[in-house]
């Protein structure tokens, strides 16, 4: 489970990356409009139209190559729920949503437990993405809101959002480099000089990048329509946000430095 939950398996995006001579499921809802898909349509177009970028790296091994792929995060939410017993909609309830009291928070065939104002639109550059209740499930996503992110983000990051305390130290107990980015699939995707570990990033700009300053080192995430999530241990900060853009796959870690730049760390 390691490989997936830490992108070292090398298998292709079966969200973004283009089949010979077809679109890629996301050009698909781009262009064509809304339409869902099954783990088994996923899992078939990655095995048998995409070409994987390496053989699974081995984490006993230290010579680890990393690559972000959706295809590694859609089997997790398989197993948990044939280990549970359960959907993923009474899994979040019930291990987060409920516990963590995010009441804006929810999955896209579902409402929130409390009202919301009108959820904000998601764009693909210039193009407004509206009426995809298909692909969204089929995406795995959730709506939420900042508050909720950070709500999120403060038990994660303390490790009480675990029945184990330790699993925190787990996620960010190994991080692995991604590479440069080579090609148009690559660079919707985390790049270097990001940093994974499993199921969060580590993201610290090298001195050369900011006029030789060191700026603090963050842990977090961010996401597909170019919203983030970061914590700051060295100055016990939190940061949240988003674009609502699909195309901003880079543009989401710009204000990060500066906001980081405009702080001092505690002495």
């Amino acid at each position: 489970m390691e490989l997936e939950w830490g992108h070292l398996s090398g298998l292709p995006d079966s969200l973004t990356e283009r089949p010979r001579g077809r679109r890629s499921l996301v050009e698909q809802v781009v262009e064509e409009g809304d339409r869902g898909w099954s783990l088994e349509e996923a899992t078939a177009l990655a095995r048998n139209e995409l070409t994987p970028h390496f053989p699974p790296s081995d984490p006993d091994t230290g010579k680890l190559r990393i690559r972000y792929s959706d295809t590694n995060f859609q089997p997790l939410m398989v197993i948990a729920q044939q280990v549970s017993g359960h959907p993923m909609q009474d899994l979040y309830r019930d291990l987060l949503f409920d516990p963590l009291g995010l009441l804006h928070t929810w999955l896209p065939d579902g409402q929130p437990e409390e009202p919301v104002d009108e959820r904000a639109t998601v764009w693909f550059g210039d193009r407004p993405l509206v009426d995809r209740p298909l692909a969204m499930q089929s995406f795995g996503d959730l709506y939420s809101t900042i508050d909720d992110v950070l709500r999120f983000g403060c038990a994660l990051f303390s490790g009480g959002g675990f029945d184990d305390p330790a699993t925190l130290g787990l996620m960010r107990r190994r991080f692995t480099r991604f590479g440069f980015p080579r090609g148009l699939a690559s660079l919707r995707a985390p790049t270097w000089p990001i940093e994974y570990g499993l199921g969060m990033m580590r993201f610290e700009l090298p001195r050369a990048l900011n006029l030789g300053r060191r700026l603090p080192g963050l842990v977090g995430h961010t996401g597909s329509t170019g919203s983030w999530l970061w914590h700051c241990p060295e100055l016990g900060l939190m940061l949240a946000g988003t674009l609502d853009q699909t195309t901003a796959a880079l543009v989401r870690f710009r204000p990060v430095p500066r906001v980081l730049a405009g702080l001092e760390a505690p002495r």
